[in-house]
């Protein structure tokens, strides 16, 4: 903006100048017209820098590792007046790693220009949040300014790769299958599996197996079984390079994905770097995956910290054995 008030600085010194050295009966029209022209600017300018507001919103909601991350700022200003110019200061941030860009977009709403796409490439994995930290409506001349209100911060994920080869490590039955473990039912409910013991006080008599009991002269319980399915947790320690996180949650998200298609349920655990607090998520669909992911990219990662092997988890809800799986960038999980 000083360059605008330089130019038109030097413009009025002509015009003064016009009017000392080449006197003629109009030789001060220059100099009045120079004169009233910011006001002028400023009148037609400034219906629409009042009520213009800026917006902005993400295409997608994740995109994958090394593709563009965009997001979109729009543009509103009702009525046939708009600024001539908006210039904006953004920056972009990735939650997971630090990494720090600075974006200065410009909108030109006077040549019908209402919305930008502004971002790059998302060469790591993480949380991208776009934050605008100025937003400058300008007049026709570009003399006079206006600040807009600075719309929310908008978030993507960026998501990791599912590597296409992986060594998995043997994988529990889902619930029904062969082979799975069974336990009692609590209560004795329905179930198609079941067995045979003796009865004990506080038994319903309904659980009585009537057909067997005379014929092994006490009274025998028909007791209802049900799966007891082996609880999976993947574990994964949240600092490193960039690069080495990568690689890790590549792994995890490959992982993960291998499980869904088994109907797998399971818990992805990792402690914060520095307090070591465990946080758990559940994975029983793709979107409590997505979820998770960004849950975890949205922290900060250094490179050093914690591990969630110093610490003990322990899984919601789980009844039976936990079979913990330890992702790592390089090798199968432990």
């Amino acid at each position: 903006m000083a360059r605008r008030w330089i130019a038109w600085a030097g413009v009025l010194t002509a015009a003064l100048a016009f009017q000392i050295f080449a006197p003629a009966p109009l030789s001060g029209f220059p100099l009045l017209l120079t004169l009233l022209l910011p006001l002028f600017s400023l009148g037609i300018s400034l219906p629409g820098m009042l009520r213009c507001a800026l917006t902005m919103a993400c295409p997608a909601q994740s995109v994958p590792r090394g593709e563009e991350c965009v997001f979109t700022l729009a543009l509103s200003a009702p009525g046939p007046l708009s600024p001539a110019l908006v210039e904006l200061r953004a920056e972009r941030v990735n939650l997971l790693t630090g990494e720090r860009t600075v974006l200065r977009p410009r909108l030109s709403p006077a040549v019908g220009e209402a919305g930008r796409e502004v971002g790059g490439a998302a060469p790591h994995c993480g949380v991208a949040e776009l934050k605008v930290s100025r937003a400058r409506a300008y007049d026709l001349l570009g003399l006079f300014f206006r600040p807009l209100p600075l719309p929310a911060p908008a978030r993507v994920l960026v998501r990791p790769k599912a590597e296409e080869e992986i060594a998995l490590p043997p994988l529990p039955a889902r619930s029904g299958a062969e082979g799975c473990s069974l336990r009692p039912r609590p209560g004795n409910g329905p179930g198609e599996d079941y067995e045979l013991r003796e009865f004990r006080p506080g038994d319903s008599l309904r659980s009585v197996h009537w057909k067997l009991t005379p014929k092994l002269d006490e009274l025998v319980v028909r007791q209802t079984l049900e799966p007891l399915e082996e609880a999976v947790a993947l574990t994964l320690d949240a600092f490193g390079p960039p690069e080495v996180l990568d690689r890790t949650l590549d792994r995890l998200y490959t992982l993960s994905l291998a499980l869904l298609e088994r109907e797998i349920p399971h818990h992805i655990l990792w402690a914060h770097p520095v307090s070591g607090a465990v946080s758990c998520c559940p994975v029983a669909r793709r979107g409590d995956l997505t979820r998770c992911l960004f849950l975890l990219c949205a922290q900060p990662a250094p490179l050093s910290g914690r591990s969630i092997l110093d610490c003990p988890i322990r899984l919601p809800g789980a009844a039976g054995a936990v079979r913990r799986l330890h992702v790592t960038a390089d090798g199968e999980p432990l």
